[in-house]
């Protein structure tokens, strides 16, 4: 995965050319502009100042958002010539207000006219409940009613019937004249109504080209900027200066400081079968420019995981079916329930966890749609060809969850010490990660060599606490090693650290050691709730045998199956990447690579 190297730029351009070269700038989406930075400048160089139509086209916006919305305006089926670029002309401001005010005043008048309905329609209720009520008293002869009825006739006033038959006649009035406002209303928004997303668009684009010019600097005449381009870019960004300024303009590649390069934004170019990935790593932190991007390795350990969680053949076919089928909408540029968009915009991790699901399902678990006899039959099989577990006998797949925890977070701790090499950090390197993988490597093979070899894991704990070495299947006992080791890392880390955060960082490594690798237990957890849900849906089914009743209670069984547990299994794949693996080696602190560029959806170029 390539991820591009970025340069700091300076330019400096006459006030004559700065709209243009802006503008060109943002055509081609070659840079991203910051703050320039006056330190060292002296009192020539002073900031410049956000314009007045920064604040009118952000307002124009935020307004036109909120009619979009409300009014749930469809999106053009045309595109809008936008006018000449440079400023906005006061006319076409006034077009996007007068716009914005007719349709606002409009909802409006539907608003109060609606609320008006409401309020008379309520009185009227009140009314008739009261005549309703006065009528049922006056049948009764009690001295307690008298007083009721009293006290109806006071809140009805001396003619009811008339007053509510001028409610009535008020309503129908409202109601017409709700029609017609609603009517007015329909009108606006289809002549109006998809000239806004062409505006917004306009304005937007307004919005970025006045915020560039605004954290610029400013000496007379000469704006000054700075901006990060990948170094690839530079030509480019020069040949489009000489273009529009005539060669009247400066220009410099900063050299940077460590602290400089560390605050680059971070510009990855990820292959079309990693893209999903790495929206799930970003979902945790950008990668900064100083630390390995760990999309690739997620690509392979993701589906894996999951795919123990969740395996089971017919499950994982259903799986792949909607995968493939959202991918297809995804290719298609097919519009989506917002519910279902990141579904659509992941379709490939779904496919390959489905994948996966259907390897392991059927290679290690045997089960088909929650059935061992299902699978048997189908496959002509007494089993799966590497029985694993299955839901009566799942120890061999909690010690398989617990060894995939070592290897996960050995590999984390790899990267850790990968990374810190490659910034210079050597110091931090062994007194952090290093020792933490020798102790966590020692730790995790005395687990690996008791279950192998010993064939009891359980002993390992039991024999912590026996010194005698006869009775002990390694010549020195689990405890003495574990202790030793730690503490070896408490002194280095007291040594070449702070000694109470030395000290604090050691501790807290011992136990992470023990609480992480005890995380993946979940992988076993899920296995056991996905197939003890599978075999009650299942069985469910069966009561009614082959009729509708059966068949329908299958099928709704195993939508609800596949639903819940497809989200529970993916938050739980997530959780052990981004809690007990990333947080062994990855920030996540870096700022994406955002260049200007002029959106053009709804607009053509003049």
């Amino acid at each position: 995965m390539a991820r591009t190297s970025l340069t700091l730029i300076r330019i400096g351009v006459l006030e004559e050319h700065v709209d243009n070269v802006i503008r060109a700038l943002g055509r081609k989406g070659l840079v991203q502009f910051t703050d320039f930075t006056l330190s060292g400048l002296g009192p020539l160089v002073e900031p410049a100042k956000p314009s007045e139509e920064l604040f009118t086209y952000s307002n124009l916006v935020s307004r036109i958002d909120t009619l979009t919305s409300s009014l749930r305006i469809p999106t053009p089926s045309t595109r809008k010539s936008s006018p000449p670029e440079g400023k906005l002309s006061k006319e076409m401001v006034k077009e996007v207000e007068d716009a914005c005010v007719q349709l606002e005043n409009a909802r409006a008048l539907v608003i109060a006219n609606e609320e008006e309905v409401k309020k008379v329609k309520a009185e009227v209720k009140e009314l008739e409940e009261l005549l309703e009520e006065l009528e049922r008293l006056r049948k009764l002869r009690r001295v307690g009613v008298r007083r009721r009825i009293m006290e109806i006739r006071a809140r009805l006033g001396p003619d009811p019937e008339g007053r509510l038959k001028e409610l009535e006649a008020k309503l129908k009035e409202l109601e017409a004249k709700g029609k017609e406002l609603k009517a007015n209303l329909e009108r606006l928004v289809k002549e109006q109504g998809p000239n806004l997303y062409a505006y917004k668009e306009i304005l937007v684009n307004e919005i970025k080209f006045e915020e560039v010019k605004g954290i610029s600097g400013r000496a007379g005449r000469l704006y000054l900027f700075e901006a990060w381009t990948p170094k690839e870019n530079v030509a480019r960004v020069k040949q489009i200066l000489d273009e529009q300024t005539e060669g009247y303009y400066l220009f410099e590649e900063a050299k940077l400081k460590v602290y400089e390069e560390a605050e680059a934004p971070t510009r990855i170019e990820a292959p079309p079968a990693l893209r999903s990935y790495q929206s799930l790593v970003n979902g945790f932190g950008v990668p900064t420019s100083y630390e390995l991007n760990p999309a690739f390795l997620m690509f392979i350990t993701f589906p894996i995981i999951f795919g123990f969680m969740f395996g089971d053949v017919g499950h994982g076919l259903l799986l792949l079916i909607g995968g493939l089928y959202f991918y297809y909408l995804r290719r298609k540029g097919v519009k989506v329930f917002e519910l279902f968009e990141p579904i659509v915009r992941g379709a490939d991790v779904l496919i390959l966890c489905a994948v996966t699901s259907i390897i392991i399902g059927g290679l290690f678990y045997g089960v088909f749609f929650g059935s061992n006899v299902w699978y048997n039959a189908l496959f002509n099989l007494k089993g799966p060809p590497i029985p694993l577990a299955s839901l009566h006998q799942p120890i061999p797949l909690l010690k398989l969850s617990l060894y995939i925890g070592i290897f996960h977070i050995t590999l984390g701790l790899l990267l850790d010490i990968v990374n810190r090499v490659r910034n210079g950090e050597l110091r931090q390197a062994v007194s952090g990660p290093l020792m933490w993988l020798i102790f966590y490597v020692t730790v995790g093979g005395l687990f690996m060599y008791y279950s192998l070899v010993v064939r009891r894991a359980s002993r390992f704990i039991s024999d912590m606490f026996v010194f005698d070495l006869s009775k002990l299947p390694i010549p020195v006992p689990p405890l003495i090693i574990i202790l030793g080791l730690f503490i070896v890392m408490l002194i280095v880390r007291v040594k070449l650290e702070e000694p109470v955060e030395g000290f604090g960082s050691a501790l807290e490594s011992f136990v992470a050691s023990m609480s992480n690798t005890i995380s993946y237990a979940r992988i076993f957890a899920f296995f056991l709730v996905h197939h003890a849900i599978s075999e009650i849906g299942l069985m469910g089914g069966i009561e009614h045998a082959i009729t509708p009743i059966g068949l329908f209670a299958f099928v709704l069984a195993t939508f609800l199956i596949i639903s819940i547990e497809l989200l529970a299994t993916f938050m739980q794949t997530l959780r052990l990447h981004w809690v007990e693996w990333f947080l062994k080696f990855y920030e996540g602190s870096g700022k994406p690579f955002t260049p200007l560029l002029f959106v053009r959806q709804y607009t053509v170029a003049p």
